[in-house]
């Protein structure tokens, strides 16, 4: 059940949209399934908790064979199949993809939303934690937003970084990755792209004049 919300934020305003009812301990909402054989029930505490109960309407207890690893069966499928159509939805539908979390990453997906009205385009099903921004009117990529291990970049350490990757032109590339701080352009043509830490090793100020150039940049044929 944790892998529908996982990377994922709670927008507590669409779960009343969606149909959730605000209580004392959090947020709870009801469905019947199958038929109206079994009424589902989804509950979200305050922290974000999520819970679950499957009611069998016919004996009036809790059913669970769907959440028992290695049942099998045609009904055993259908009610796991119900079960997770109501997740999937609401997970779709009330919470927002979370991947990156540093702050200086929130200060530029922020910046660009503001300034750009883009949001981040997730293209790669095997690589979740990875993400570009394209403008609307040609649709080239003038950034992206990454997740690496310190190694790719010639770093030590274990914890993952994370990444951006933007344009320049040649000659600027060359100069800025002979500073600190500046890398050659991770999975990228590393003539045209270089790559920043987002960890503020290169101040905000500083990234948001190179995503203006970036995007002016992708504007070229």
């Amino acid at each position: 059940m944790n892998n529908f919300f996982t990377d994922k934020q709670l927008n507590r305003d669409k779960l009343l949209t969606f149909g959730f009812e605000k209580t004392t301990k959090g947020y709870y909402y009801k469905e019947f399934v199958l038929q109206e054989l079994f009424e589902m029930t989804v509950t979200i505490s305050e922290n974000g908790e999520v819970s679950t109960d499957m009611i069998d309407l016919a004996t009036g207890e809790s059913y669970i064979l769907h959440l028992v690893n290695n049942t099998a069966g045609t009904f055993i499928g259908e009610v796991r199949e119900a079960f997770d159509d109501l997740l999937e939805r609401i997970a779709k539908e009330c919470y927002e993809k979370v991947v990156f979390v540093n702050p200086q990453s929130k200060e530029i997906m922020a910046y660009i939303r503001d300034v750009y009205g883009d949001e981040l385009e997730f293209l790669w099903e095997r690589f979740p934690k990875n993400a570009i921004y394209r403008r609307a009117d040609n649709q080239k990529w003038y950034a992206a937003l990454l997740t690496v291990l310190p190694e790719k970049l010639g770093l030590k350490g274990e914890k993952a970084l994370e990444i951006i990757d933007l344009r320049g032109l040649p000659e600027e590339v060359l100069s800025l990755i002979n500073q600190p701080n500046y890398f050659p352009g991770y999975h990228m043509n590393k003539k045209h792209w270089y790559t920043i830490c987002l960890d503020g090793s290169v101040p905000t100020a500083e990234l948001k004049v190179l995503i203006q150039k970036s995007y002016q940049l992708a504007l070229k044929k």
